[in-house]
């Protein structure tokens, strides 16, 4: 919400936010999976290499899927409109959870992403 503009018409119960649109920021891979160390040696991978050799290949190849991962959510159209419809929701909810007495209903909350 850095950018965001909220304008609230009291008369007609009615609210309007303007918000950035989502975008893709952060990922974060799970580190509780299980990792196993390899080491490529002539053209072969050896199970069980040398440590820091495979997780030197982990971590780059970590990297790398993390690029990748990230370019493919991003050029994303359905992951782009999820991200609205979540943030809109999220929106709604929090607006609606700080004004309690207002009874407000998702058609008196307009979002508009800029």
């Amino acid at each position: 919400m850095s950018i965001s503009e909220f304008i609230i018409d009291d008369y007609n119960n009615f609210i309007f936010v303007k918000l950035k649109t989502p975008q893709l920021n952060h990922i974060a891979l799970d580190n509780n999976t299980k990792a196993y160390l390899y080491k490529y040696e002539k053209g072969f991978l050896e199970f069980n290499g040398d440590n820091d050799s495979g997780v030197k290949m982990m971590l780059n190849d970590r990297a790398e899927a993390l690029d990748n991962l990230t370019e493919q959510l991003e050029n994303n159209d359905e992951n782009l409109a999820r991200a609205k419809t979540s943030t809109e929701n999220l929106i709604r909810t929090f607006i609606k959870n700080i004004n309690p007495d207002l009874n407000l209903k998702d058609s008196n909350i307009q979002i508009e992403f800029i």
